[in-house]
């Protein structure tokens, strides 16, 4: 599994088509967390929270980037803060 704060709404093929930018490479993929305790999230309410199932790509600095096969869950970003604070993502 794999986790990633954006805008919401964005279809699993959305999703599948960007290319992510990291220094000069350019990679057919999204940056992603498999940590949920480590996303490095810093949202707001106006964004999502997708769980998603995904090959790896490439681990980069601070997560990794992935081609997304499947969407497991959305949640608002209040909503995953929550989940986070009582436990329920372990």
């Amino acid at each position: 599994m794999f986790f990633r704060l954006q805008q919401p709404g964005l279809t699993l093929e959305q999703m599948q088509e960007h290319n992510s930018l990291h220094g000069e490479d350019l990679m057919n993929g999204i940056c992603a967390s498999d940590d949920a305790y480590s996303t490095n999230f810093g949202g707001s309410c106006d964004e999502e929270v997708v769980v998603i199932e995904a090959d790896v790509v490439e681990r980069i600095y601070d997560g990794v980037v992935v081609h997304p096969t499947k969407i497991v869950a959305r949640y608002t970003y209040e909503e995953w803060c929550d989940m986070i604070d009582s436990g329920e993502t372990r």
